[in-house]
Order: structure tokens, then sequence, then C-alpha cells
């Protein structure tokens, strides 16, 4: 009795710790929401150029509170500019990197350094070209498979004709690999989160409801119950084991061929990555 009344006391614990996490999370979710969304990393920095006008300006507004944000987290300048230049990818590489030096982009005055903190996402509507360069923190900080990443991931939009979600898709990529915000850290995925340690917590309640059931207590008339004493005995004995074995001829001629492949993504190299779409 005393072990059930012990057992409903977790059981009681574990549920309204579960209720007080999901409680504070849902508060912490709405202050964020509220709040975070009205940082910006520099009011007088444009950080979207539509020079090519695939944007509407809605989205050009979007982009640019969305780079301003990312761009503080991030410690990292995430611009974006599209062009009708006709340039390659290497000649856009070139052109985001002057931007870097010459337009301010490089976080907190590293623009004047040879190395900024920055990163660009540039898209030539008329030579159907399109690069992403980084540099400083963003070039240590994104490795060249999550560079090939990114750009296979702008690719896929861009060849759609949806040009506003390929930058958004490029600036969360950014933040996904390089945000430094504790806030951001611990809100990704929250509903992820959220539904894992409500089944982890359901589990352990679970698991302490049967082991609580499953438990026999033992005392001294549990073998004497009416005066009478019986005890069943069982007994496994092994006797023996037979191994049979057969001998299997191996034929040697077997033969394999092999088959490559191709792909239109663009190709990268040490910061940066591209192609056409």
């Amino acid at each position: 009795m005393v072990e059930m009344v012990t057992h409903k006391k977790i059981v009681k614990s574990i549920i309204r710790c579960i209720s007080l996490c999901i409680v504070a999370l849902f508060i912490m979710s709405i202050a964020i929401n509220r709040n975070v969304i009205t940082i910006y990393a520099d009011d007088d920095k444009s950080y979207v150029t539509d020079n090519a006008d695939i944007l509407q300006s809605d989205e050009i507004e979007k982009l640019e509170k969305m780079c301003a944000k990312a761009s503080q987290n991030c410690k990292t300048d995430i611009f974006i500019i599209t062009l009708t230049d006709n340039l390659t990818e290497f000649e856009l590489d070139t052109y985001l990197r002057n931007m870097m030096s010459t337009d301010g982009f490089g976080y907190n005055d590293t623009y004047l350094t040879d190395a900024p903190d920055a990163i660009g996402f540039a898209i030539d509507m008329t030579s159907r070209k399109y690069r992403i360069s980084s540099s400083g923190n963003s070039m240590s900080d994104i490795s060249q498979s999550v560079m090939d990443n990114m750009v296979s991931g702008v690719q896929e939009y861009l060849s759609d004709g949806d040009y506003y979600t390929a930058c958004v898709k490029f600036i969360n990529s950014v933040q996904r690999n390089m945000n430094t915000s504790i806030i951001y850290k611990l809100t990704r995925n929250l509903t992820t989160k959220l539904f894992i340690s409500i089944g982890v917590a359901t589990a352990a309640v679970v698991i302490m409801m049967f082991n609580a059931k499953s438990k026999v207590t033992v005392d001294s008339t549990t073998y004497t119950k009416d005066h009478r004493f019986n005890v069943n005995a069982r007994q496994d004995i092994f006797v023996n084991t037979t191994v049979v074995t057969h001998h299997i001829d191996r034929s040697d001629h077997s033969s394999s061929s092999d088959g490559g492949g191709g792909g239109s993504s663009g190709g990268g190299n040490s910061g940066g990555g591209g192609g056409s779409f």
C-alpha cells in the first residue's frame, strides 16, 4: 500500500513537471516572436539590392529584415544582389567580394580588413548564373560540404523562378549553420523538442507504473498458506547438440560493372559555390 502511494506521488510530480515545461516553452516562444523580430544589425545598411527587378517590394522589405536579424545573430553581414550584367560565376564571386570592401559589408567594421565577416548571394538573370561567396568567419564556420548543400538548396527554387524563396533559403541556411544566439539555439525545432520531451516523460511514467504492478511482495505466509507447504521445481538439462557441415564449391565466374552519372548543379571552391539555373 505504501509503495502504491509513493508511485502515485511520483507520477503526479512528473506530470506536473511536464505541464510546467509546456507552459514555459509556450511563453518563451511568444516572447521571442514579439521581441526578436525587431532586432536589426545596421539600420543604415541595405542588405538587398534588386537590380534585376525580380522581387516584389514587400518581398524586398521582408528579406531586408531577415538579413538584418540574421546578420546580428550570426555576427556576419548577410546580403543579396540581383544583376543583369551577364557575368560568369567567377565574375560574380569577384563582384561580391568587391561589395564587401567597397559597400561596407563586413560585420562590426571588418570590411576594412582583408577578410571581412560577410557572406553574399548574387543572381545574374542574363547569364543565368548564381554565386554564394563567403569571407572571414563565414568561410571558417561553413565547411565546403555545407556550402555545396546551400548551393543545391537554392538552385531548385531558382530553376523554378521562385527567386524570393531561393533568397529565404539562403538566409535560413546561413543562420542554421552560423547563428550564435542562445535564444535561437534553444528555440530551434521547438515543436520537435517539445514532443520528444513529452514522449520520453510519458514512457518513463508507463515503465514506472508497469514495474509497480509487476512487483510481488513475499512474506512468511506466502508458502505456508492454509498450513500447507507446496513448492514446485523445474529443471532443464542439456543433453547434447549435433552439427552437420556441407562443403559448398564456390564458382569464381562472377563479374561486376560500375556505372557513372552526371549532374547539372554548379561546382564550388573554397569560400563559396554556385552554378547555373
